[in-house]
């Protein structure tokens, strides 16, 4: 059975899921659900809000992950740190060709473009 163990927190059983899956899922918009398989938790229902926000977190994380990474090459001397304008003039033509962004290696030099009229859009 379904019980909410304090305000926030509640546990469902897998035969809950099975014969209170509305139930379970109309709580889950209040509460954190953790679902238990032999007493044991397994997993975790919550409503779309707090979907979203664990999403933007895992967003976050990976940009920082990326972040990082990016400042420890250009720290070790491997890639080299792209001015104002080189760097929209990369975005814009890899934005035009439909690439993803890549970074630059040491010394590497991109021909200015039209990258002063995104600063318009930052």
């Amino acid at each position: 059975m379904f019980v909410i163990k304090q305000a926030g927190i509640g546990m469902a059983t897998m035969s809950d899921l099975k014969t209170q899956a509305k139930q379970t899922l109309a709580a889950a918009q209040d509460a954190r659900i953790y679902v238990l398989n032999d007493g044991k938790p397994v997993a975790g229902i919550v409503s779309l809000e707090i979907m979203s926000l664990v999403e933007d977190l895992l967003e976050d994380q990976a940009l920082a992950k990326v972040a990082q990474e990016r400042m420890t090459a250009v720290e070790s001397g491997s890639e080299a740190l792209l001015d104002e304008d080189d760097f929209f003039a990369q975005a814009d033509a890899m934005l035009a060709a439909g690439s993803a962004i890549a970074t630059p290696k040491k010394g590497a030099r991109s021909a200015t473009g039209s990258a002063r009229t995104r600063k318009t859009r930052r």
